[in-house]
């Protein structure tokens, strides 16, 4: 698993939701990070279908999630 690993200083979730549904999507990853009492920076990017709906799911869930920012995307600080 890859949070086994010390040298994990974040994971970045970039998903295009074309069959997938981003709703669907923005659900498994708040279960996800509850479920592994995540300790590291969460950033995720979503793009698709009902993506304003995973995005809102997301704003609501409480997590400490950190937003996808083009500098950092483009310097892979993410």
């Amino acid at each position: 698993m890859i949070l086994s690993s010390q040298q994990v200083k974040g994971i970045f979730v970039n998903i295009f939701g074309g069959i997938m549904r981003c709703d669907v999507i923005a659900e498994g990853i708040i279960q996800s990070t509850r479920q592994l009492s995540l300790r590291v920076p969460l950033v995720v990017r979503l793009a698709g279908t009902n993506v304003e709906q995973g995005k809102e799911l997301l704003r609501k869930s409480g997590l400490r999630l950190n937003p996808p920012t083009p500098w950092a995307m483009a310097h892979g600080k993410s």
